[in-house]
């Protein structure tokens, strides 16, 4: 392993962010495929989720730029604020 790691060469590392939604996956994935297109340089995945009998959705989002990443936060917070399941 040592002779192939000192060949190897380190790029830009992958930052993230995550976002709790406390609604399902199915209720966000509109919206979320729209912010998704207008974002191509991020990576943006969504992890459902059961807590308490309440469905939630976990949004994570990846990238090389913080300051891309904590705009891009902002945002799906500010889309999302609203978003919840009554149950």
């Amino acid at each position: 392993i040592g002779s192939v790691l000192k060949n190897l060469k380190a790029g830009n590392p992958i930052l993230s962010r995550s976002l709790n939604v406390m609604s399902g996956e199915g209720n966000i994935a509109k919206a979320l495929k729209e912010f998704s297109e207008k974002n191509q340089n991020l990576s943006i995945g969504s992890y459902p989720f059961q807590s308490n009998g309440k469905y939630g959705t976990n949004i994570v989002i990846r990238g090389q730029d913080a300051n891309t990443l904590d705009q891009a936060l902002s945002t799906l917070s500010k889309l999302f604020s609203r978003n919840t399941d009554e149950q």
